[in-house]
């Protein structure tokens, strides 16, 4: 295959069926990613799957993650000095 990357099972079948030569390159450009990423993506087929039908899958994640943590850390302090308050 090229690059010398080989397909996982599930694209194999699909190759017999036709793939779309746009996620062939993307499967191709995540297999090149960096250590983390591409034994992740090696070793879980959800997250390649998810990866290939969403580029900026883990730009979403991480985007949520930070936005969830920064309002669990507001609120605690808010709710820590609205105990304060006495009307």
């Amino acid at each position: 295959v090229a690059r010398g990357v080989s397909l996982p099972a599930d694209m194999e079948t699909a190759k017999d069926a036709g793939i779309w030569e746009v996620l062939l390159l993307r499967y191709f450009d995540l297999q090149a990613a960096p250590w983390p990423l591409a034994a992740m993506i090696r070793a879980f087929s959800m997250l390649h799957n998810r990866m290939l039908a969403d580029p900026s899958f883990l730009f979403k994640v991480g985007t949520e993650v930070v936005i969830d943590s920064r309002c669990a850390t507001f609120a605690e302090d808010f709710w820590a000095e609205f105990e304060l308050y006495d009307p």
